[in-house]
């Protein structure tokens, strides 16, 4: 898995950040078979990253994701969490996942 470094600095004054947010997108996708929606909001993410300076990162959760990965090329980073028992669509262990991964960032 992925993780930016130094994306926020202190500028300073009391209370404000420098903040260069990045926009994540959670892929969804059905045995490896990328949803419609997530093409969708990969545009609108990186229409949204880069009014904020950001950059786009894609979030995958699976087994078995490398086909995929080279589906997601609007993405400026693909965050990859690859796990057997992510194989079948579990939804309590894709959320768990998915958060982990977006927390780590």
């Amino acid at each position: 898995m992925g993780r930016m470094e130094g994306r926020h600095a202190w500028n300073g004054a009391k209370e404000e950040w420098d903040v260069k947010p990045d926009v994540a997108v959670v892929i969804e996708h059905l045995q490896g078979t990328v949803a419609e929606v997530s093409f969708e909001m990969l545009a609108k993410g990186r229409e949204l990253a880069s009014s904020l300076g950001g950059r786009l990162l894609a979030v995958l959760a699976g087994h078995g994701m490398e086909a995929v990965v080279g589906q997601l090329g609007a993405a400026d980073e693909v965050v990859v969490v690859e796990h057997e028992a992510l194989a079948q669509y579990n939804p309590a262990a894709a959320e768990r996942a998915v958060a982990e991964a977006v927390r780590a960032l």
